[in-house]
């Protein structure tokens, strides 16, 4: 409950700006925790998170949004579930973000979705950091792929 009410927290505060890597990171732990609840052993989470990552900053809710969608769309209709991955590094001052999850032969009972989540992210993305943002997305028989490829800043303190 107290992960539902994190969650809710961020999503009205999601007017915000920018947040660090390791604040979207925590509140899609919180998310994560409740979607484990609700498919127990099914659904395994990998996160590979670097110190400079965690420090870079990003707009509220882009983590959030793809987790959900890679559980909805891969996760959910697999009986067997799977294993979301989170992988965050820096490199040559860019931040790279890859989520992937596996793709179920079975459909999924939800609809296949408009791609609203995506098309937000995007939107927020470049508003954020114009032009200077690849996202690519690759759906391979096995997994779906979204790799987000941002500058690298973070927050500078007011202190």
């Amino acid at each position: 409950i107290e992960d539902l009410a994190d969650v809710f927290r961020v999503v009205i505060k999601s007017d915000r700006k920018l947040v660090s890597l390791a604040e979207e990171v925590e509140i899609s732990k919180q998310y994560m925790n409740i979607e484990k609840l609700r498919l127990g052993e099914r659904l395994e989470v990998a996160w590979h998170l670097t110190e400079d990552a965690l420090n870079a900053s990003i707009p509220s809710l882009t983590l959030q949004p793809l987790l959900e969608n890679a559980v909805y769309h891969g996760i959910e209709p697999a009986l067997e579930g799977g294993t979301i991955t989170i992988d965050c590094n820096c490199e040559e001052e860019r931040l790279h973000i890859l989520i992937s999850n596996p793709v179920s032969a079975m459909p999924s009972t939800r609809e296949s979705g408009n791609k609203i989540a995506l098309k937000n992210i995007k939107e927020r993305l470049k508003r954020q950091f114009g032009g200077d943002v690849r996202i690519n997305i690759r759906n391979t028989l096995e997994r779906f792929n979204v790799a987000i490829d941002t500058p690298y800043i973070t927050i500078r303190s007011t202190h």
